[in-house]
């Protein structure tokens, strides 16, 4: 799957000693969140703020142990779209 937008923040986040990346990504209206995790954490050292970027994602979909269902996107590739 393919996202594009203008990065709005990147955090560094950490779950149970695995760091991970958050990238706040808007488009237009709509505000998404893309994980980078593992290997692809590096992917973001030289993007900022304000960058318009396209991501390749895959879904990850969970169930927490109360039973509440929800997604994730991984971000697996990540570019900045040409001016």
């Amino acid at each position: 799957m393919e996202l594009t937008g203008k990065i709005d923040c990147i955090a560094v986040e950490n779950n149970n000693g695995n760091d991970k990346k958050m990238l706040t990504l808007v488009n237009g209206r709509e505000v998404l969140f893309v994980e980078f995790q593992g290997k692809n954490i590096h992917l973001l050292d030289t993007f900022e703020k304000g960058d318009e970027v396209s991501i390749q994602a895959r879904f990850n979909g969970k169930i927490s142990g109360l039973g509440r269902k929800y997604n994730n996107i991984i971000g697996k590739r990540i570019d900045l779209q040409p001016m």
